[in-house]
């Protein structure tokens, strides 16, 4: 297909409405024959720059006169020269390879077109695929509209109908013409956003055990505006800066390490992310906050018995004992699995303990009395929580033998 390119400085055009938004580029391929179109960027472009093709024609509906205006390549003839933001136009292509249009312009953030009472056509206001009540606010379906038609050469007789009865599509797709059937005159005042919306930002929880590193994803969308950037800070207050100030970055998620988290008996300090997103424009969004997370020591060993690679023999007491310590004071339960198959669900401990240091901890003692037929290696887990962060865990090997037959009476 043959590639028409045009890179031009577009300029606010007062009789449409138009105020300026970004540069982007919008593509368009039309096929040899009959399309329906509309050229969601730009406030006008003229007809002779945008279809090169040797044999073209151009059409759109004049509601006011009740008849179809026309280009047709000829000065002497053409009654139209521009393709206008928010119209929809009939272009006819007569070269059999078709013709693709490439465009680099201007969006709006506001645009403004006159319709009448009856047929109206129109093109999707925005470069992106949008439902159709939504892509035409602020009219209301039933009160200014009553349905909405797209052009089909694949369906029979040639249209599909949007309306309060009958929905053969639900979008408006960028590219595209459609007839309006309006209830009354009023002018259509389109008003685009180019502020993205407020990150969504997920940190990972009320606590995390990392003592160096925080981590948090978010999300943030601009229908018309596509967002090229986003900045990120920490601090120990929503919107605060003290851990870590500004940073710029494209990605929707990121690992900060490197941090120096604190806790104690007494509490942590809440982190907390803001996150603000950049749109093409240059517009910022406002800020959007995580929950806050806590930094939270994990619980540490201090001692377990029996020792790893212990035997045993069948109907022998296994003697199980832990002795768990937790620097942030906060140690809940214990729970205790043989090959695992949870023997002991979570428990309080039954006891204290001191750790070799001289720090005090919490016990758990329990007894698992093998029986015959327990022969064999097995694993011994143990857990203890703080229902804050991860589990500590240790596992033991142990083994048991078969009893041997009784001796002689």
């Amino acid at each position: 297909m043959r590639k028409l390119t045009l890179k031009i400085a577009l300029f606010l055009s007062l009789i449409f409405g138009f105020s300026p938004l970004y540069a982007e580029t919008f593509q368009l391929k039309l096929k040899q024959g009959c399309n329906f179109i509309s050229l969601p960027i730009g406030s006008s472009w003229n007809i002779s720059q945008v279809l090169t093709s040797s044999k073209k024609q151009a059409a759109i509906w004049d509601p006011a006169a009740g008849k179809y205006l026309y280009y047709a390549d000829d000065p002497d003839f053409n009654q139209i020269s521009s393709f206008n933001f928010q119209k929809g136009y009939w272009v006819y292509i007569e070269d059999t390879q078709g013709l693709t249009i490439t465009l680099t312009g201007t969006t709006p953030t506001t645009s403004s077109i006159a319709l009448k009472t009856g047929w109206n056509q129109i093109g999707c206001p925005l470069n992106a695929e949008v439902p159709v009540e939504e892509a035409l606010l602020p009219l209301k379906m039933g009160i200014d509209y009553v349905s909405i038609w797209r052009y089909s050469s694949s369906v029979s007789p040639w249209y599909q109908q949007y309306s309060a009865s009958k929905k053969e599509f639900t979008t408006l797709k960028p590219g595209e013409g459609y007839w309006i059937k309006m209830l009354k005159d009023l002018n259509w005042t389109a008003t685009f956003s180019n502020k993205p919306t407020t990150p969504a930002v997920v940190d990972d929880g009320s606590y995390t055990s990392k003592s160096n590193q925080l981590h948090a994803k978010w999300a943030s969308s601009s229908p018309i505006s596509p967002i090229t950037e986003y900045k990120y800070c920490i601090g120990t207050t929503v919107g605060g800066t003290n851990i870590l100030n500004w940073t710029s970055t494209t990605q929707n998620e990121v690992t900060v390490t490197g941090l120096i988290l604190t806790t104690s008996v007494t509490g942590s300090p809440t982190y907390y992310f803001t996150v603000m997103a950049k749109s093409i424009a240059g517009v910022w969004s406002s800020e959007g906050y995580s929950d806050g997370i806590k930094y939270d020591r994990k619980p540490e060993f201090a001692s377990f018995k029996p020792a790893n690679k212990t035997s045993f023999t069948e109907e022998d007491v296994v003697p199980i004992y832990a002795c768990i310590t937790d620097r942030d004071g906060d140690f809940k339960s214990f729970q205790i699995f043989i090959d695992d198959t949870v023997k002991v669900p979570w428990a309080s401990g039954t006891g204290s303990c001191m750790s070799s240091g001289g720090l005090g901890g919490t016990a758990f003692t329990y007894n698992w009395q093998t029986k015959a037929g327990d022969f064999g290696n097995h694993i011994i887990k143990i857990q203890g929580t703080d229902n804050k962060v991860e589990p500590a865990e240790q596992n033991i090997n142990v083994f048991v033998f078969r009893k041997p037959v009784n001796t002689p009476q």
